[in-house]
């Protein structure tokens, strides 16, 4: 396999997860509620089947990076769930980013939105690590992201 197409199979692994923030956490695509995260069946279903292709895959590069974004989905969902669990029980149901709310936020608001915000961004930064170490063919260290 060529190393342009190892890296962009590679880049792929970390790219499909961006569809799930942006469908479930921005626009409010979901298609159910499941251990306090909104799901976006549309978006998440592509990653899933990608990485049931790619987990096993004969050239260790792709391999690597396939296991490291699944590892990134991983702590993404547990963060999310935890956030969601933590709201839901104190009475908010907020894991859409809500424009017209930032808009109008008092300090109630910014302390309910916080984690979340944070969790995307770490999310968005481990995304383009991972983008960038797979262009790089570098071996991207799961404590890294």
């Amino acid at each position: 396999m060529s190393d342009s197409k190892a890296r962009l199979l590679a880049a792929t692994s970390y790219l499909l997860i961006l569809p799930i923030l942006v469908n479930v956490h921005l626009l409010g695509i979901t298609d159910g509620y499941f251990y306090g995260v909104e799901v976006s069946l549309i978006s998440t279903a592509p990653y899933l089947i990608w990485y049931a292709f790619f987990f096993n895959h004969d050239d260790a590069f792709i391999k690597h990076h396939a296991h490291t974004s699944m590892c990134l989905f991983f702590v993404y969902f547990v963060l999310v769930s935890l956030n969601g669990f933590i709201m839901f029980s104190l009475g908010y149901r907020m894991n859409i980013i809500d424009p017209v709310m930032l808009m109008n936020a008092n300090s109630t608001t910014w302390l309910v939105m916080g984690p979340l915000i944070m969790i995307l961004i770490y999310t968005i930064i481990s995304i383009s690590q991972g983008v960038i170490c797979a262009l790089r063919q570098q071996y991207m260290d799961v404590a890294e992201s």
